[in-house]
């Protein structure tokens, strides 16, 4: 491996920076390297308002900070929320297939939260890289723990196999139940 090539895939594992670059487009490393720490540091709130909306506890969804409200889930559409989770209780979500489906099974809100059909995430791991990041740098703004790289999603498969989403591979596939993947809880608003 050239020591350019090191550099980038440094960057890379550093600032989460997207595998999909090509290698042979990136020419000056110090500069991909500045543009990287610049976008890391910028200030995640625009104008004083969120990138994404956030769903309260008390129900209201505003994307302005709420200093006397606890945020509950970021809204990510008209319909669907992804349910916050502290870092110190991520551990938990990382179960095998049966497992992680039946933890997701929670009241949020007096709402039904699911791992998320099919739909849903294809929604999210279309998200450019820059979209994606926004939201992961949110969810760790608000005390959560942010979206990891690959989850459970409720669609089942027959046999072992059950579905998940992929963000480096942008994509759905399957994967064997008996790994242990996160799951997210997603509320249906």
């Amino acid at each position: 491996m050239s020591k350019k090539t090191k550099e980038i895939e440094d960057v890379r594992r550093t600032f989460g920076v997207s595998k999909f670059w090509a290698r042979n487009s990136i020419t000056n490393v110090a500069e991909i390297r500045a543009y990287a720490e610049e976008e890391m540091s910028e200030d995640l709130l625009f104008d004083g308002r969120y990138p994404f909306k956030v769903l309260y506890d008390d129900n209201s969804v505003s994307d302005e900070t709420k200093v006397d409200k606890l945020p509950v889930a970021v809204v990510l559409s008209p319909r669907y929320a992804l349910k916050l989770v502290k870092p110190e209780d991520y551990k938990r979500f990382r179960r095998p297939y049966k497992e992680a489906i039946a933890l997701a099974q929670e009241d949020v809100l007096g709402r039904k939260a699911t791992a998320g059909s099919r739909e849903f995430w294809k929604i999210l791991v279309n998200m450019n890289f820059y979209e994606l990041k926004k939201l992961r740098l949110q969810m760790k703004h608000l005390g959560s723990q942010p979206l990891g790289d690959c989850c459970w999603i409720a669609d089942e498969q027959a046999g072992d196999y059950a579905w998940r989403a992929s963000f480096n591979d942008r994509a759905l596939a399957t994967c064997r139940k008996c790994y242990l993947n996160e799951v997210w809880f997603v509320i249906e608003l």
